[in-house]
């Protein structure tokens, strides 16, 4: 099961408007629960992976998923990177909406989301890939602080 905050978390919050004091306590939760996720995400620095849901028949457009795991349960991360700027979601099926071609698109997505969450760079774990060379504490690209797998 996916750990989305549309079914899970804010339970029937989605489609329900009839009461507009619950839908402003469903989104300052739903804030709270993207706070949270974003503080989990910069401080384990987790493996983001990704799934291309549909390519369109030119090839230069794709709809892009990313998921992470946390305590052995996938979480939908499309609606953080939408709220983040990045990437606007499909209206008529789930994922971002992606354009281009000619590169790995899912690095794409995530090396932005990862030079969102980290605009100042970031710092290397012990035995930790240095990008830079083995002497390199600091990495001023916060791009590479998270890596991608693909589904």
């Amino acid at each position: 099961m996916v750990y989305n905050w549309r079914c899970d978390y804010a339970g029937d919050l989605a489609g329900r408007t009839d009461n507009k004091d619950y839908v402003k306590r469903g989104c300052v939760r739903m804030n709270e629960y993207h706070e949270s996720l974003t503080k989990w995400i910069r401080r384990t620095r987790p493996t983001i992976y990704v799934f291309c849901r549909h390519v369109s028949n030119s090839g230069m457009f794709r709809l892009i998923s990313c998921y992470v795991i946390r305590d052995n349960k996938p979480i939908y991360l499309d609606h953080l990177i939408e709220e983040l700027g990045l990437y606007k979601m499909d209206k008529k099926r789930d994922g971002l909406r992606v354009s281009g071609c000619g590169m790995n698109m899912g690095f794409a997505v995530v090396y932005n989301f990862s030079k969102a969450l980290f605009p100042n760079g970031f710092r290397y774990r012990k035995n930790e890939h240095h990008r830079n060379g083995p002497s390199a504490t600091v990495d001023g690209n916060g791009g590479h602080a998270l890596k991608h797998q693909w589904l």
